[in-house]
């Protein structure tokens, strides 16, 4: 508890990224999905996480919170070659979370995600996530 409270303590002195930087996480975040969504286990997308959401969630926990992208074979990465569209410019919480929140131009369904990153240096880590499908008529 006390490492947490440290890098949150840290990263209350550096601010909101910048949008390019928002961007690059996002995309990181959702190509890791991705390539755990395909491989059918989230062991790897794990290893990526926060401190902070390695300690309240286990890879049991998110296969089967994810399994509907799995049962589907939802192939995200195509994603990469595209540009996420960030909703609203993003300030963090009082508690240093930075919440990013958008979508991906795609059809016929829109990838919609909401990450949540905390400040463990040297980087953002992400701290929670929920990705989407909504159909687009």
């Amino acid at each position: 508890v006390a490492d947490i409270t440290r890098y949150l303590a840290m990263e209350k002195k550096e601010g909101v990224p910048s949008v390019r930087k928002q961007i690059a996480l996002v995309k990181r975040s959702m190509h890791d999905f991705a390539l755990s969504v395909n491989a059918k286990d989230f062991t790897d997308f794990y290893h990526t996480l926060s401190l902070t959401w390695q300690q309240i969630v286990t890879v049991p926990q998110l296969n089967k919170g994810f399994n509907p992208f799995i049962a589907n074979k939802i192939n995200l990465l195509p994603l990469d070659r595209l540009r996420p569209r960030l909703k609203v410019a993003h300030q963090r919480d009082k508690n240093g979370v930075l919440e990013l929140e958008g979508y991906y131009p795609t059809k016929p369904d829109r990838v919609k995600f909401q990450f949540y990153y905390v400040y463990e240096a040297p980087e953002w880590k992400l701290a929670g996530a929920s990705v989407n499908l909504i159909p687009m008529h």
